[in-house]
């Protein structure tokens, strides 16, 4: 959208921690189980992405349960592959994470 010269995009993203900091902050000191519970519920996007899609009429329960099998089954296949691999070298660890050149 931007590279074709449609101009700059803003994308706003409230996000909210289910947990703590650490081990040794749970994270109910200082809000409620409830209050997380509450969030979760009503703004945890992993959530409610399907049923908007399904309220969308862009797919429906089965097909969405089809993509999910198969991503399940890259994912596990990925994960397969990477415990068999060997460490990178230290030089690499940054290789895919910059668009160009490191900086």
């Amino acid at each position: 959208w931007c590279r074709d010269g449609n101009g700059p995009l803003f994308v706003e993203c409230q996000t909210y921690r289910y947990h703590g900091h650490s081990m040794s902050d749970p994270g109910v000191s200082y809000r409620t189980r409830e209050e997380v519970q509450s969030v979760r519920k009503g703004r945890d996007c992993i959530e409610n992405m399907p049923n908007l899609i399904i309220d969308q009429g862009w797919a429906d329960a089965a097909e969405l349960k089809a993509i999910e099998k198969e991503i399940r089954k890259e994912i596990d296949e990925a994960v397969k592959i990477a415990k068999a691999a060997t460490e990178l070298p230290a030089d690499h660890l940054t290789d895919d994470i910059y668009y160009n050149e490191r900086p």
